[in-house]
């Protein structure tokens, strides 16, 4: 069955969607077509790294992406490699709004915090 509104690859060599590249190019096209795709954003690329396609957008950084993303469902308690989860990457770049979101899918029932900034 094929989705009326359903988004179209349109570049010339049609490569297969990659939720990870999409991660890093921030690229919010590709995330939905990955999506389509069956692509998770709980998927690892790296089997010793352990990134989620969050954790990878946090670090570049890809606003685009993570706007896109958080209406989509994934699981903010899964760490990578080195134990961390998305919300450290998103607080160490400075995503304040994306770590906000993060929070409260981790606590739904708490406030979400106030960030200080020591400056």
């Amino acid at each position: 069955m094929v989705k009326s509104n359903a988004v179209k690859k349109t570049n010339e060599k049609d490569d297969p969607p990659n939720i990870f590249l999409a991660a890093r190019n921030n690229d919010p096209l590709e995330l939905a077509l990955a999506l389509q795709d069956g692509q998770s954003l709980n998927d690892t690329e790296d089997p010793v790294m352990l990134l989620t396609p969050i954790h990878e957008a946090c670090i570049a950084r890809s606003t685009s992406f993570l706007s896109a993303a958080i209406g989509v469902e994934f699981d903010p308690w899964q760490r990578d490699g080195m134990q961390r989860l998305a919300i450290d990457h998103a607080r160490v770049e400075g995503l304040t709004d994306f770590s906000k979101h993060l929070h409260k899918l981790m606590y739904p029932n708490e406030p979400t915090p106030t960030i200080v900034s020591f400056e």
